[in-house]
């Protein structure tokens, strides 16, 4: 079922999981990013997936170089979406002006539209 939620909502459901920068899947084609996660550092990323639409590019900003992450925050400002890890990474992606950022589960998908006004 897909559900409408605040940013905040879906930060509570993906804080603190762990990613695999590696996986993380740029579609210039059909302008979607996605990234799995998991509840355990070693994974296996396939608990939840972060998935932002309307993706016209992105951007990694990797400090720390390590690979495997924990997810902190997602952030919206015009134009684009911001997720954040504890450690010092950031992927910026992108958005046109139809977009929006879902966090699916394995029961349902929680989504907030991007504004980018």
């Amino acid at each position: 079922m897909r559900v409408l939620a605040d940013l905040n909502s879906l930060v509570g459901l993906v804080h603190d999981w762990w990613f695999d920068l590696e996986q993380a899947v740029y579609d210039e084609q059909t302008k979607r990013f996605s990234i799995q996660l998991g509840e355990k550092r070693r994974g296996p990323y396939s608990g939840r997936v972060v998935t932002v639409t309307g993706a016209m590019g992105i951007r990694v900003i990797d400090e720390a170089e390590i690979g495997i992450n924990d997810f902190n925050q997602i952030q919206v400002s015009p134009g684009c979406v911001r997720l954040t890890s504890g450690f010092p990474v950031e992927i910026q992606v992108d958005v046109g002006s139809v977009s929006e950022v879902s966090v699916e589960t394995d029961t349902d998908s929680f989504y907030a539209p991007v504004l980018n006004y």
